[in-house]
């Protein structure tokens, strides 16, 4: 019976990675740590003894190597490479992919910084928009005062016509009622002018019958 199981966690030294396709001075590659080594062996229970000890397989145990060269085998048929002997694709892919990480954060951060000023730029204009917006309400709050000077002066100037149209009425008015009581007046002159000369006269006239 062929199980897989998993062996105790084996501590590996550091991996110091020197390419020298990517000379890139950013990149920084991390050890690898506590990572789990898969082995293929009989279970503990087929024959009661545990197989996930350190050191050499048993001749029992060495009669199920084949198994894990047939696991071998299936994996490089499935990647088209040898995964064991291919150390230095897998530190390519680990270079590369810690490369793109930072070229995505260092892009990220250009167009975070491009949006800031940006927005900062918006900022700064809307400030000078403010700033003559306030100026255009000085100057419409200064119209308005003249227009409202303008027009204070013309209800002025009409108040004084209507004024001066009624002085001027007025006086005539009452230059129109002294003139009637002249001729009121003078009418009763020439009455009692009349009167006087016709008395005179009757009085001339008996008089001189009396003669």
């Amino acid at each position: 019976m062929i199980h897989i199981a998993k062996s105790i966690l084996e501590i590996r030294p550091a991996i110091e990675i020197a390419n020298t396709q990517t000379h890139n001075p950013f990149l920084k590659v991390y050890p690898v740590m506590e990572q789990e080594r898969i082995q293929v062996s009989r279970c503990s229970h087929c024959d009661g003894t545990s197989v996930l000890k350190p050191g050499l397989l048993r001749a029992e145990e060495a009669q199920q190597q084949p198994a894990t060269n047939d696991l071998a085998n299936a994996l490089d048929a499935f990647f088209g490479f040898d995964v064991n002997q291919n150390m230095a694709l897998k530190k390519d892919s680990l270079i590369l992919k810690k490369c793109l990480d930072i070229h995505r954060r260092d892009i990220y951060q250009l167009k975070g910084s491009q949006i800031f000023r940006h927005v900062g730029e918006h900022d700064d204009r809307l400030n000078e928009v403010d700033e003559e917006l306030d100026d255009l309400k000085a100057i419409l709050e200064k119209h308005s005062k003249r227009i409202q000077h303008y027009e204070d002066l013309e209800n002025a100037k009409e108040n004084m016509r209507t004024d001066d149209w009624k002085a001027t009425l007025e006086n005539h008015s009452k230059r129109i009622e002294q003139l009637e009581c002249l001729e009121g007046a003078m009418e009763k002159m020439k009455i009692d002018e009349a009167k006087t000369d016709a008395t005179d006269e009757v009085e001339w006239e008996h008089a001189s019958f009396m003669e």
